[in-house]
């Protein structure tokens, strides 16, 4: 701001200096106590007034800088620097979230101390690996929050998603200070989630796999092009069941769904338009009553035997609710 007012005053023919730029804020990025060297860091520096967002690479001494006038606007003065590792694509890449908080020293570089340590996974209970028929393991890392105390506006949940080859053993080697939830898909396995994993030291988690299967099935409303393409339906277990776990949104299927007695209930039209769910109708507006259908509830058991239960094609039948 200063130098656009310098420059503009220049124009008009006053001789003013051009204001010399403010030194740049420094840190010294660490990892295990060792600098953090030619390594992508994002950064978040809030204010009072918004933030500004961005990303660097340490240099070949682990050093990173931010404009000096970020730091000088007295009407957006900043609160916290926040530096954060990518999205999560490699098993060892290095997952960190930190902060900074004032005052920031331009004489002397802060330094920022960045802690890792590596979670192990073993998997009990394995499927046959030619049972797998090629289809993936996927193993899911979500980081859900930092141990230290943020502001929940300016955090946001990192997902990695991993396929791994049939194997029993699975490490990260590099996770950085916060709190993980850790999620299993087998084919023939039920899916598998954990609770909050508290990574402040290197941990095991050891897991018991059990039995299980996918559910395939797809669902015709008659009406041809002008049929409801968003017919509601909900997975029944004889046993408490959070069917939104296994959903597959995507495909409309479920994954991982444990050993059990279940049913699939599809809503008719008149039980969609009742629901919560269903409060207006996905079908075009000109399509009449003759294309209202009945609902249906289909029995089935999900048992150790089978990794894959196929409902096949299910037609609901047209009603007339005149």
């Amino acid at each position: 701001m200063a130098r656009t007012a310098a420059t503009a005053l220049r124009g008009m023919g006053v001789s003013v200096p051009l204001p010399t730029p403010p030194k740049p804020v420094s840190f010294l990025i660490c990892h295990n106590c060792k600098p953090l060297k030619k390594e992508h860091v994002n950064y978040e520096i809030i204010g009072t007034s918004g933030c500004i967002i961005g990303s660097l690479t340490t240099d070949d001494q682990g050093y990173l800088s931010l404009e000096g006038e970020h730091f000088v606007d007295p009407k957006r003065s900043v609160k916290q620097v926040q530096f954060k590792s990518g999205t999560m694509s490699r098993l060892d890449q290095k997952v960190f979230f930190t902060s900074v908080d004032p005052p920031f020293e331009r004489e002397n570089a802060a330094k920022v101390q960045i802690r890792t340590h590596a979670l192990t996974v073993t998997l009990n209970d394995l499927p046959d690996p030619k049972a797998l028929k090629g289809r993936p393991m996927i193993l899911s890392l979500s980081y859900l929050k930092p141990l230290q105390s943020v502001d929940e506006d300016q955090f946001y949940v990192r997902d990695g998603q991993f396929t791994l080859v049939p194997s029993d053993t699975c490490v990260f080697p590099r996770l950085g200070d916060g709190c993980y939830k850790l999620t299993v898909e087998i084919p023939g396995r039920a899916r598998w989630e954990s609770k909050e994993i508290v990574m402040d030291q290197d941990r095991e988690q050891v897991i018991h796999l059990k039995p299980g299967a996918d559910l395939h099935f797809k669902i015709i409303a008659p009406g041809g092009e002008l049929a409801d393409n968003q017919v509601e339906y909900e997975l029944i277990g004889s046993k408490k069941f959070l069917q939104h776990k296994y959903l597959d949104y995507q495909t409309d299927s479920f994954k991982g769904v444990p050993e059990g007695k279940y049913k699939l209930k599809i809503l008719s039209s008149k039980e969609k338009r009742a629901s919560k769910w269903g409060y207006q109708s996905t079908a075009p507006k000109k399509c009449s009553n003759q294309f209202d259908y009945s609902g249906k509830e289909i029995p089935f058991i999900v048992s150790g035997d089978l990794p894959l239960v196929d409902l096949g094609t299910i037609r609901l039948l047209p009603i007339d609710d005149k």
